[in-house]
């Protein structure tokens, strides 16, 4: 045996004593893997209403939200009062993402009017899930 081959072949012995000189796969979403927001009002409220909705906190467009309180109140299973093209579709349906005006506005499908936030950027695919979760499980004030 030639050296070359003796010392490959001591290498590899060495590699398979140890384990086999491999490292475990990691996870391959280990990094992909975000915690997920709990679909609460109050999560709802800070992360998607009070930095995308600014207009509304003095009653833009006949929606008032100053407060999670006020929001809630004027959202859910509330008809749109603005004589515009949402008149009397409801504002948010418990249980009902895709019914519901508020997220069809926020995903802009479905439009009756404009998309929101107005003049604004689209909201992150995490802040509309958020809101799709919540609507999703009974839009509760909580």
């Amino acid at each position: 045996m030639n050296t070359k081959r003796f010392l490959a072949a001591l290498f590899t012995l060495s590699l398979a004593a140890c384990g086999g000189g491999t490292e475990p796969d990691p996870d391959p979403n280990a990094n992909q893997q975000q915690q997920q927001i709990d679909p609460t009002f109050a999560n709802v409220y800070a992360e998607v209403i009070t930095p995308n909705c600014s207009c509304h906190t003095t009653g833009a467009g006949g929606l008032a939200m100053p407060d999670a309180n006020a929001a809630f109140t004027a959202l859910v299973d509330i008809p749109a009062t603005t004589g515009g093209p949402c008149d009397g579709e409801t504002r948010v349906i418990s249980g009902d993402a895709q019914g519901s005006v508020l997220y069809r506005k926020l995903s802009g499908t479905n439009l009756c009017g404009s998309a929101m936030p107005m003049g604004g950027g689209s909201l992150s695919a995490d802040q509309l899930a958020l809101v799709e979760a919540w609507i999703g499980a009974g839009a509760v004030n909580n």
